[in-house]
């Protein structure tokens, strides 16, 4: 252990500062000490090369937020799961190819970011952590969304972008309180119903999907401030309905086939002036039904 590195766990021991902040240390193991600090309540541990953590970790009973972000794991430490009080926790870019279904452990747990990893599938256990308010897979390997994960009802944020899905669970309506919905660069050629029925969402990103039709329902979603449907294979658009979103303030149409210069698209208008120019040129969008 060097000298910097001892003198940011020692002066943390003598303050007792409920956080410390090892991110960028270059550690490839924790140092014991870390562990007899029980008064810790975050801790940070991004940007190194860790692989493992000691047993000893569970002495860290007050540790509410743990960032293990940008490490080598290519599975969770098991200590992780004995740590009760973990109300955050951070494991994004790293190498995991499976999540174990122990992580349901965490009752607490509110935030759980496991995006820019290699999961091929999220065990059914997950949809345990009822506590949850944001769950972040994005840029992962996943074909496949298990329906159970639609039990986690209090999800304010759920973030699927960057992966492989065709399709979404229809119970996706189940999460009356997501505001944040990303589905990004997914291989998505229709979006289900049930979707436009989550009446808070106020962020929709469909990007760089294959989506031929954009349903008229889209005007249910009233609380919408930013809709993303770049990269798609949209050629018309419910013109009318979108109008009818009073809070729409970023619309974003570039990449799509839609026969109007792609000026239009990529600049900064805002959606009424977008729109309207649709209904000012109905060339541009024939006869949407």
């Amino acid at each position: 252990m060097n000298a910097h590195l001892k003198q940011l766990i020692q002066e943390n021991a003598q303050l007792k500062e409920n956080t410390l902040d090892l991110s960028g240390q270059g550690l490839s193991s924790l140092p014991l000490e870390v562990c007899h600090l029980t008064h810790l309540e975050w801790l940070f541990l991004d940007d190194n090369y860790l692989t493992s953590l000691p047993t000893e970790l569970t002495h860290l009973k007050r540790l509410r937020k743990l960032d293990l972000s940008g490490n080598h794991f290519i599975s969770l430490p098991n200590v992780i799961f004995d740590l009760a009080s973990l109300q955050e926790l951070s494991v994004d870019d790293n190498q995991l190819a499976l999540l174990s279904p122990d992580i349901a452990q965490l009752k607490q747990l509110r935030q759980l970011n496991l995006s820019n990893n290699q999961l091929i599938e999220i065990p059914e256990a997950v949809a345990q952590l009822q506590r949850l308010r944001l769950l972040d897979l994005s840029h992962n390997q996943l074909t496949h969304i298990p329906s159970s994960l639609m039990h986690l009802t209090r999800l304010r944020e759920l973030s699927l972008s960057g992966n492989r899905l065709k399709h979404l669970p229809t119970e996706l309506n189940q999460l009356k309180r997501l505001k944040i919905l990303y589905l990004g660069d997914n291989l998505l050629t229709y979006i289900p119903e049930t979707v436009f029925e989550l009446t808070r969402l106020r962020e929709l990103e469909l990007c760089h999907n294959m989506l031929t039709v954009l349903p008229s329902t889209i005007q249910q979603l009233q609380n919408l401030d930013i809709l993303d449907l770049r990269d798609n294979q949209l050629r018309l658009l419910p013109v009318d309905d979108l109008l009818q979103l009073p809070d729409l303030e970023m619309l974003m149409l570039s990449g799509n086939p839609l026969e109007v210069d792609a000026g239009v698209l990529e600049s900064d208008n805002e959606p009424e002036v977008l729109l309207s120019y649709f209904q000012i040129n109905p060339a541009t969008n024939p006869t949407f039904h």
